[in-house]
């Protein structure tokens, strides 16, 4: 059930990550250093 519903949400995920990929990639190094 979950893999028919994937192909459309990977796509709108997709588009979602290329605008947020800065924020996201900042925000998980901020984690990353912070457990470190």
């Amino acid at each position: 059930f979950f893999l028919c519903q994937r192909p459309q949400k990977a796509k709108v995920t997709e588009i979602h990550v290329r605008m947020d990929c800065n924020g996201c990639v900042q925000k998980i190094k901020r984690a990353l250093s912070g457990i470190n």
